[in-house]
């Protein structure tokens, strides 16, 4: 009884993938994630996430990246995602030095994405990530 349960829980599991050229920030982005359940992928540039992304595709449920990753940026990463991902759209975050200039950015580009400003709370970082990864409310016919 407690193996179904614990298998239920493993496939309910949300996938993250933090593209982080910082390897500290990296792994505590990753710790963080881990530790509220989350399963993590990551990667140090965009060329690194596209290889994961190629492999793990449909099941990456978010990008969490750094706006200025060395190579391919973070949004060509997340566009990647969202080619291979045979018809999924994940969720994508933005970490940043300068949010506003990011936010410009996604504004020139028709974007409208969340940009969490660094340094920020381990709590926020969490909070903005289970937000982005809440069940959406689905209309009812009424």
């Amino acid at each position: 009884m407690g193996t179904n349960g614990n298998e239920t829980a493993k496939k309910a599991r949300r996938t993250v993938l933090i593209v982080e050229d910082d390897a500290f920030l990296r792994t505590m982005y990753g710790f963080l994630l881990e530790q509220d359940g989350f399963t993590v992928l990551s990667a140090p540039d965009g060329p690194s996430a596209v290889r994961l992304i190629e492999h793990h595709g449909p099941t990456i449920d978010l990008v969490v990246t750094d706006f200025m990753s060395p190579g391919r940026g973070g949004l060509e990463a997340w566009r990647h995602v969202r080619t291979a991902g045979a018809g999924s759209e994940p969720e994508l975050l933005f970490l940043a030095g300068e949010p506003n200039k990011v936010k410009a950015a996604l504004d020139a580009e028709g974007l409208d994405r969340p940009v969490l400003a660094k340094p920020f709370h381990p709590d926020a970082f969490l909070t903005v990530v289970r937000t982005l990864l809440s069940p959406r409310a689905v209309p009812q016919p009424g």
